[in-house]
């Protein structure tokens, strides 16, 4: 029977093995054995995992954590621990094993774990001995799952951005208002992603098409892809870095571009935003190049540096020093705090499909509708429960005051402060 109750609810949610993730694995993994004794009969078997380069704040020895579980006579006991000579080991980088941590299901979690491998490094996370037979196999996958709905992300998010490699790019943001991050995705990921969305919009021609483009919003909940990508681990650390970790989004849409001329002139996308705008960034979108973005076929054009005007482009300014955003399929460029693009006239044939997650300050209004989404939010973990509007205490006062669980919850996961460390 499928369970539709939403999103865990905040008081459950731990971080990947803090103290407290741990003993809630090993409370719950009593209770799943509990449930299914025949799964451990005559089982004899131990399986350990070990993660290098942990956040500091965790405490642990050297940056490394781990466990191991042993499952024998009927039972199971869990040691804070990794060991070498269990049945099973898997080893890696901690940042590595956040995506596979916190997919549930043995579909997503194999997706997740061949984005690790693309993003990492296919020795980032790796195992080694004999698998667990197959009930055990099944107590462990759902034990997985009940966690992988309550891992949180690493809040630090200056060691999450050291750990991808990410810095860099940080920086570039903040001096420019944009930045790419290439090969974010494999290909079949960016095949999938842009017959996704050229269905949907062919489907539900929008009204407001123009210049033989077209736009199709609302994705969240059109396609388990569409719910990956908008957690994608290396986008989200450059969005938070601009946008808070409480970030939400505002949108997510598809978009095809036929050649013509440009459809979509300067601008910034600060909608209803007076001028000056605040120095703090209050939306960003991250576009993914779902073909190769060459000037002939019609990418965004961008001005960097031009968010520190704080206002809009008008009639008469001049653009000049605006540059291409060039990057092969599967990159996504990230641009926030104002800064002036436009797109590009489409000279190649074919249709240019690109899809755009569009993030905000969690005090904002959203564009698309996440209200009735508790299926989606159930097969994920909290970071799309806090993505969507979920978590926080917006819409939520009633003559008992406010929600300040979701309140705090929200402000611990809110920066102010766009420079970073770095």
């Amino acid at each position: 029977m499928v369970d539709y109750r939403g999103a865990a609810p905040l008081n459950e949610r731990v971080e990947f093995f803090s103290t407290e993730w741990i003993a809630a694995a090993e409370a719950e993994l009593q209770k799943i054995v509990r449930r299914h004794p025949e799964a451990l009969a005559g089982v004899d078997y131990s399986l350990s995992e070990a993660f290098s380069d942990a956040p500091p704040h965790l405490g642990a020895p050297e940056g490394r954590v781990g466990w191991t579980l042993r499952f024998s006579g009927g039972g199971v006991t869990v040691e804070r621990r990794p060991d070498e000579a269990a049945d099973m080991v898997v080893a890696g980088q901690y940042q590595a094993a956040m995506p596979v941590a916190q997919a549930v299901g043995p579909i997503a979690t194999a997706r997740a774990a061949k984005l690790a491998a693309h993003l990492f490094g296919k020795k980032a996370l790796r195992g080694r001995g004999a698998p667990p037979p197959p009930g055990l196999a099944l107590v462990l996958r759902e034990l997985h799952d009940h966690l992988a709905r309550r891992t949180v992300e690493n809040p630090d998010l200056t060691h999450r951005l050291g750990s991808q490699g990410l810095k860099r790019k940080a920086r570039e943001l903040a001096r420019d208002g944009y930045t790419v991050l290439e090969n974010a995705i494999p290909h079949d990921i960016a095949d999938e992603l842009r017959e996704l969305s050229l269905d949907i919009m062919l489907s539900h021609k929008s009204p407001g098409s123009r210049n033989g483009r077209i736009d199709c919003m609302g994705l969240i909940s059109r396609g388990r892809a569409f719910e990956e990508i908008v957690q994608h681990p290396t986008l989200r650390s450059i969005a938070e870095s601009s946008l808070g970790g409480a970030m939400i989004l505002q949108t997510v849409s598809s978009a095809m571009k036929a050649p013509g001329p440009s459809a979509v002139p300067a601008h910034a996308d600060y909608v209803a935003v007076p001028a000056p705008y605040p120095k703090y960034a209050l939306v960003g979108v991250a576009v993914w190049a779902l073909d190769d973005w060459t000037v002939e076929a019609g990418p965004t054009w961008i001005i960097p540096g031009s968010q520190k005007r704080r206002r809009p482009p008008e009639p008469g300014d001049n653009l000049e020093g605006g540059v291409p955003i060039l990057m092969p399929k599967g990159s996504v460029t990230f641009f926030t705090q104002g800064v002036w693009h436009w797109q590009g006239d489409r000279t190649a044939p074919g249709e240019r499909v690109s899809l755009h997650n569009t993030y905000q300050r969690p005090f904002m209004r959203q564009a698309d509708d996440f209200s009735n989404i508790d299926a989606v939010l159930h097969r994920n973990s909290p970071v799309l429960s806090t993505l969507t509007g979920h978590d926080d205490y917006f819409g939520r006062s009633d003559y008992m005051g406010h929600d300040f669980k979701r309140s705090g919850y929200m402000s611990r996961r809110q920066r102010w402060d766009a420079q970073l460390a770095l």
